[in-house]
């Protein structure tokens, strides 16, 4: 039976010490061999950008880092390095261990006693680990550590281990010169240009002098956003979208990106409390109205690089401009908030005994929030989007574009008892009406600015849980209405819904938005 000891870490970069623990334990135990298994870069990634207090990008690659540990098999013909961990971001040891025995048995052709290297502290946590059970079945473990631990107090306190303790080994270090010897010591060092020879073998040491400082610039914060939407799942999404609120009122309060044009111009807007029919006198256009399954920005550009003057409909919510923009929220105007200058102009509106409305030092305008349904919008005239979509982790874009924003709320069907939907939530006719006159004083402000093309959303029907057949039908009749009929060149609907699916086909045709495209191209 061949014996083979295996020791796991990020090795980012590998030490001494960890190749004093691999070799001391295959004499120790009279291991055939002793085998490295490297962190994946996508969990170090998470791991120093996420997990620790001060985020760093020192992140050597895994084919460095692969090199390195290779490279210690010149100075011990026992010692390899197998590969990296399975499972990305959320690595899984079990699985891992079992891959690499099966290749070590394809490898030898006989039996494989495999031993996994662990400190005592560790040896504390196995009962907790996942899988914890299979794991001491078919693996034994070898705790390494320095004189002065009672291992035997630690095995004896806990009733999993003691009933596996057959399978627990402990090796005592005696070399006291690696206590102090770390990958943290050698990234310290490195970073103030200190010697760090000392602490490392040969080949690893002149792999890790190929490179400089500045190969490893500080974290920004748009590192830790991309590593949160990467790796942190759905709260780590949150917490990105928080942090692009918190850069984004940085930005606003200091006001010195030259991509973000004149201050003053996108503090400046309009409040609209109640606008009346638009004079019919104007141009006459062949109005073109489609729905296409995009971001409401990215139509806005597309029309704005058209040379036409596009202005976006935000549905907003009643009582709070930006509504939970500050809290993450996904929702549209949320989003629009996100990726431009928005908040700059709507957060005058709000209320200032909220901190992060308070702390964008804006001019306080009181009586405009909660919006007047139906009759009410604001229109911010001059909005900067600077940041890309979600899929692109609100990255700052390379070109930025100014568009106009027209602010109006939709009636919200909550499942209460309300004048405004009926017990199928469906609306009533006073419902219609209201939301008929909401998209009137949408199209009025843009007329009265000179807007040429406007670009709304679905109408809120998603976050206002609204029906959408009915907000189509009801859409149809405002924009045949005398007042509104060729008085655009576009009207376009954004339902933004993604990449069709095999299995279910165009989303335009078979999605619950089918309605929108059917009626509105």
């Amino acid at each position: 039976m061949k014996k083979i000891v295996v020791l796991f870490g990020s090795f980012n970069p590998v030490t001494k010490a960890h190749f004093s623990i691999l070799a001391d334990s295959i004499d120790k135990v009279g291991a055939d061999e002793g085998v490295f298994v490297a962190t994946n870069n996508k969990y170090l990634t998470k791991k120093n950008h996420l997990k620790v207090k001060t985020p760093t990008n020192f992140i050597l690659s895994e084919q460095t880092r692969a090199e390195m540990l290779q490279s210690l098999n010149n100075e011990n013909k026992k010692i390899s390095f197998w590969g990296f961990e399975r499972g990305g971001d959320s690595p899984n040891t079990l699985k891992t261990l079992k891959t690499l025995l099966k290749d070590k048995q394809k490898q030898y052709k006989e039996e494989i006693q495999l031993l996994y290297i662990c400190g005592a502290d560790k040896l504390k946590e196995l009962s907790h680990w996942r899988d914890c059970d299979e794991m001491i079945k078919l693996f034994e473990y070898l705790v390494y550590c320095r004189s002065g631990i009672d291992v035997d107090g630690i095995i004896n306190k806990n009733a999993f281990l003691l009933e596996h303790r057959n399978r627990i080994h402990v090796v005592m270090s005696q070399n006291d010169d690696i206590e102090e010897v770390s990958s943290t010591e050698v990234r310290r060092r490195f970073f103030h240009n200190e010697d760090y020879k000392e602490l490392m073998n040969d080949g690893p040491y002149t792999i890790l002098n190929r490179f400089k400082v500045s190969d490893f610039p500080a974290v920004s914060s748009q590192d830790i956003i991309d590593s949160q939407f990467l790796y942190g799942g759905m709260f780590g999404k949150i917490a990105a979208r928080k942090m692009i609120f918190k850069e984004n009122n940085k930005m606003f309060n200091n006001w010195d990106e030259s991509y973000l044009g004149n201050r003053e111009e996108h503090y400046e807007s309009k409040v609209y409390r109640s606008i009346t029919n638009t004079s019919m006198d104007g141009p006459n256009y062949q109005t073109q109205i489609k729905c296409f399954n995009k971001t409401i920005d990215c139509v806005a550009e597309e029309l704005v690089n058209e040379d036409l003057k596009p202005v976006i409909v935000n549905i907003s919510s009643k009582n709070t401009p930006c509504g939970k923009y500050n809290e993450g929220d996904v929702n549209g105007e949320e989003y629009l908030s996100r990726i431009s200058t928005l908040s700059a102009s709507l957060y005058r509106y709000g209320d200032m005994k909220k901190k992060y409305i308070r702390e964008m030092g804006l001019e306080n305008v009181p009586g405009v929030y909660p919006l007047n349904i139906g009759s009410m919008g604001i229109y911010s005239g001059c909005v900067t989007f600077f940041r890309g979509d979600e899929n692109k982790h609100y990255l700052i874009r390379q070109s930025t574009f100014d568009c106009p924003v027209i602010t109006v709320a939709s009636i919200v069907n909550d499942g209460l008892s309300s004048i405004y939907f009926d017990s199928n939530g469906c609306f009533t006719s006073e419902g219609k009406l209201i939301e008929k006159n909401m998209v009137r004083t949408a199209l009025r402000i843009a007329l009265v600015n000179g807007r040429d093309s406007v670009v709304f959303s679905d109408l809120g029907c998603k976050e206002c849980n609204l029906n959408i057949d009915e907000v189509v039908h009801l859409l149809q009749e405002v924009l045949t209405e005398q007042e509104f009929v060729h008085r655009f060149k576009k009207i376009v609907f954004t339902i933004d819904e993604g990449k069709p699916s095999a299995r279910k086909g165009p989303i335009e045709q078979n999605g619950k938005y089918a309605s929108f495209y059917k009626f509105f191209n």
